[in-house]
């Protein structure tokens, strides 16, 4: 159990509700599994721009990240602990299983860690798969793997 969540489940740590900017960070994840829903679903059509396409939905994740971290620097030490709900699962009587986000500091640092460079790689493999028939499956799959590390 990482250490924000041993404190939110101790009731020492308060995890604010997610509002402003901080609605924003479901897009982290969201922009790679479009990127690799698009580049699988339209297939063979992206062959011209689909490098690109996954590329900037990496780097759109990155984009969000920072925006993220200026807008926690601007909290409390306190405050820095933000959920966000996205759906209930399993809902069965009393009994109910909710999905969600919690972001805290070191998760938003491994966060603009994983997009930064996750970014860094698209760009560098735009060139490298210039020649490659399949790259659109290539950069589908990194972007899978990008969304599978956030």
């Amino acid at each position: 159990m990482t250490t924000t969540s041993a404190l939110v489940a101790e009731g020492a740590l308060h995890v604010q509700p997610a509002s402003g900017a901080f609605s924003l960070t479901w897009l982290l994840i969201g922009f790679p599994v479009l990127g690799t829903v698009v580049l699988m679903v339209v297939g063979r059509r992206t062959n011209r721009w689909g490098a690109y396409f996954g590329a900037a939905m990496s780097w759109a994740s990155f984009v969000i990240a920072a925006i993220l971290f200026v807008t926690m620097l601007g909290r409390d030490s306190g405050e820095r602990a933000i959920g966000q709900h996205l759906f209930s699962w399993v809902p069965a009587g009393s009994f109910q299983v909710d999905a969600g986000l919690l972001l805290d500091p070191l998760s938003l640092a491994f966060v603009l860690l994983i997009t930064f460079v996750g970014s860094l790689i698209h760009v560098y493999s735009i060139a490298y798969m210039a020649d490659d028939p399949d790259r659109r499956l290539f950069f589908s799959y990194l972007n899978l793997f990008v969304a599978a590390m956030l």
